[in-house]
C-alpha cells in the first residue's frame, strides 16, 4: 500500500481533505509497512541462505560417494571376504590340535574389553545423569533468587500501586467536581478494580515471607553448587576411564597377539 492509497483512506474516512496531521499519519503508516516488508525480506534471505548451507553440504556428501566408489568398496569387499573365508579356512587347519586354547585366550580378551567398554559407558551415563541434575538445579537456583528479588521489591510495587489508586480517586473527585460524571465513573472504575488487586500483608507476614524465600534461595544455591561439583567430577572420570580405555585396549591386544605368537607350532605344519 503506498502513501497515496493510505491518505486517501484517510480521507475517505473522515469526509474531508486530509490534513496535515492526516498526511503524517499516512506517512508514519507506509514507513511501518516498508519496515516490515524489509524485515520479513532480510528473514527470508537468512532463511535462503541456510537453505543454501544444507544443500551445498548435501551436494558434497553425494560426491563423495558416487557410483564409481560405491562399486569399488562393494567389489573390495567381495575380495576381502573371499580371502577371509580361504584364509579362516586354512588357518582352522593349522591350529586344530590348538583351537580351544587359542579361542579361550580370545573370548577372554573380549570379556575383558566388554568390561572395561560397559565400565566406561556406565561412568558415561551417571555424567549425563549428573549433568541434567545440575542444569536443573542451577535452574531452580536462578528461579529462587528471582522470586526472593520480586518479593523483596514488594513494598516499593505496593507504594507505587497505591499512589496509583490515590491518584485515581482524586480525578474521580474532581470530574465529580466539575460536573464530568461519566469522567468519575469510569475512573472511579477503575480505581475500584486497582483496589481489588491489592493485597497489602501484615509487616510480620511479610517479613517472615521474606526470611523463608532468602533460606529457599541460599538451599537451591548450595545445592546448584553441590551438583555442579559432582557433575565435573563425574565428567572428569568419564575423561580417566576413556584414557584407561584406549591404553588398555592397546595393551591387551599386544599381550594377546604375543601369548599367540609364543604358541608352539605344531611340527606336523612346519
Amino acid at each position: 500500500m503506498d502513501n497515496n492509497q493510505l491518505t486517501g483512506q484517510v480521507a475517505s474516512a473522515a469526509g474531508k481533505p486530509p490534513s496535515l496531521d492526516d498526511k503524517q499519519k499516512a506517512l508514519q503508516a507506509a514507513k511501518a509497512e516498508a519496515d516490515r516488508l524489509r524485515d520479513e525480506a532480510q528473514a527470508k534471505q537468512e532463511e535462503v541462505k541456510q537453505r543454501q548451507v544444507q544443500v551445498d553440504a548435501l551436494v558434497r556428501a553425494l560426491e563423495s560417494y558416487k557410483k564409481p566408489a560405491a562399486d569399488a568398496m562393494k567389489k573390495a569387499l567381495e575380495a576381502a571376504m573371499m580371502l577371509i573365508a580361504r584364509e579362516a579356512k586354512f588357518a582352522a587347519l593349522t591350529v586344530k590340535d590348538q583351537r580351544d586354547a587359542i579361542d579361550k585366550k580370545i573370548v577372554d580378551y573380549d570379556a575383558d574389553i566388554a568390561a572395561r567398554t560397559s565400565r566406561y559407558e556406565n561412568l558415561q551415563t551417571a555424567a549425563a545423569r549428573d549433568a541434567d541434575a545440575a542444569r536443573k538445579a542451577a535452574t531452580l537456583a536462578l528461579d529462587a533468587e528471582a522470586q526472593y528479588e520480586a518479593s523483596k521489591n514488594t513494598p516499593k510495587a505496593l507504594e507505587g500501586k497505591m499512589k496509583e489508586l490515590v491518584a485515581l480517586i482524586d480525578e474521580a473527585a474532581k470530574a465529580k467536581g466539575q460536573g464530568a460524571y461519566p469522567v468519575m465513573y469510569f475512573l472511579i472504575g477503575r480505581a475500584e478494580a486497582l483496589a481489588q488487586q491489592l493485597d497489602i500483608p501484615a509487616a510480620e507476614a511479610y517479613e517472615a515471607e521474606l526470611v523463608r524465600l532468602r533460606d529457599v534461595a541460599d538451599g537451591d544455591r548450595a545445592m546448584a553448587a553441590q551438583t555442579a561439583a559432582a557433575a565435573a567430577a563425574s565428567a572428569s572420570a568419564v575423561l580417566e576411564e576413556a584414557k584407561k580405555l584406549a591404553a588398555a585396549s592397546g595393551t591387551l591386544r599386544s599381550d594377546l597377539l604375543k601369548e599367540l605368537k609364543d604358541m608352539p607350532v605344531l611340527a606336523s605344519v612346519q
